[in-house]
């Protein structure tokens, strides 16, 4: 009797356990549904965008400076006076 008893509250628990986790899992897939549908970004979405353009702005600059360099590294080669 008490065996029985603790598989029906086991198996009630799990019952109820994966109802509110199916009730999490669409109140999130609406959320996200809704979000994307609407073009609403949350505050995650836009740092990682800020962050994204941070990286390319980085990008160009390091990529500025290389080319900076490269150049006045060519002209002192080329205009160096012979030893």
């Amino acid at each position: 009797m008490i065996i029985s008893r603790h598989k029906e509250t086991s198996f009630l628990f799990a019952i109820i356990v994966s109802d509110a986790m199916q009730r999490e899992s669409a109140i999130a897939d609406d959320y996200w549904s809704y979000t994307l549908q609407h073009g609403k970004k949350d505050q995650v979405e836009v740092a990682l965008q800020n962050i994204e353009r941070k990286l390319i702005d980085l990008k160009e600059r390091i990529h500025n400076i290389n080319t900076t360099n490269q150049v006045v590294n060519y002209d002192q080669q080329w205009f160096s006076p012979d030893d």
